[in-house]
């Protein structure tokens, strides 16, 4: 079913987000359980991470609808008209499905740092970290996004 005539369907634009945000976010949780993030935070920073369940699936829960609606429009104006490019086998700024993806995640990660760290109580190595654990998480979440789309196409009547 489409919206208007020449738009993706509803489940081109809600399903990948949908899906790429919980796989990231499952990896997230299990990346903080494996992770001992008190080795890469200064002290001040560790209290924050002391939470029960009940803290995380409040937390989760508004974080994850934030998300989903950032996730959605962009999915909207700049994922899906990028996919249309490479379903007819045209690249997007000369680089392929995947090096576009690592080159942006990658992007985004420093960014982010750059946005959202206080560098006053950085050591060397969490920059490292944080840009890293950020790419890891961007990576997973676009390879629930591209697995659902490509899903999602197979699935398509031509």
């Amino acid at each position: 079913m489409k919206l208007f005539t020449g738009h993706p369907n509803i489940k081109t634009i809600f399903l990948p987000p949908v899906a790429g945000l919980v796989v990231a976010f499952i990896a997230l949780h299990l990346y903080m359980q494996v992770e001992d993030w008190k080795y890469y935070l200064p002290e001040e920073d560790v209290r924050m991470f002391h939470f029960t369940w009940v803290d995380y699936l409040l937390m989760y829960s508004i974080v994850f609808v934030l998300f989903l609606a950032g996730a959605i429009i962009f999915q909207y104006f700049i994922a899906i008209p990028i996919w249309k490019k490479y379903k007819t086998g045209k690249k997007f700024l000369q680089l392929g499905v995947w090096p576009l993806i690592v080159s942006t995640s990658l992007l985004l990660s420093i960014a982010l740092f750059i946005l959202f760290v206080d560098k006053h109580s950085m050591s060397y190595q969490n920059p490292v970290f944080f840009i890293s654990s950020a790419f890891i998480i961007s990576m997973v979440y676009w390879m629930g996004n591209v697995f659902m789309l490509k899903k999602l196409n197979h699935n398509e009547p031509r």
